[in-house]
């Protein structure tokens, strides 16, 4: 009887796919608001270009189906899964600052997300929830052509500066 022997692109075909999955499992939750590459973020003040989605998200799948952990920020087309625990909309106009970034570490890549507070919206999700702009590149939440070492910026189709607190803080008063 004659075994056949594995072909080689069938092999290298499985582990790819290991090395991919490996890459999806999230290693920790870091947060990165005092590196130096986030300094000139922080503090910055935004309005919102257009109309946004916000979604309610859920870390574990065990937990209250109602109650976020979380709320990110995408566009109005948004996200949907176990996850996601409410929805709501950010309309034109609304101010935000950003608080502080948070770093997802993967075994391949990372994410980034700001931490902002809304300054003239109510979400209605109860309790105070930390909001965070989602960095998925299929969103474009982000300009991700910052050179590196540089905090990413945020995408003008959505988010409009409108004050640099941490500027205007360093910048003696004019006489």
């Amino acid at each position: 009887m004659i075994t056949p022997t594995p072909r080689p692109w069938i092999i290298l075909i499985a582990f790819w796919l290991v090395v991919l999955q490996a890459g999806c499992a999230q290693l920790t939750e870091v947060d990165s608001t005092h590196e130096p590459r986030y300094k000139e973020v922080l503090g910055k003040r935004y309005v919102t270009v257009q109309e946004l989605g916000a979604f309610g998200i859920r870390r574990e799948i065990g937990r209250s189906k109602t109650e976020a952990d979380y709320v990110i920020i995408l566009t109005p087309r948004g996200i949907m899964g176990y996850e996601v625990t409410q929805t709501s909309v950010i309309p034109a106009g609304t101010r935000l600052r950003v608080v502080s970034v948070m770093t997802h570490k993967f075994k391949l890549a990372g994410t980034i997300e700001y931490v902002v507070v809304l300054e003239n919206f109510d979400l209605g999700f109860g309790a105070e929830k930390e909001i965070r702009i989602n960095d998925a590149r299929a969103f474009k939440m982000y300009e991700h052509q910052s050179k590196k070492g540089e905090a990413p910026k945020l995408n003008p189709k959505f988010f409009r500066l409108i004050s640099d607190q941490a500027e205007t803080a360093n910048k003696p008063p004019e006489v």
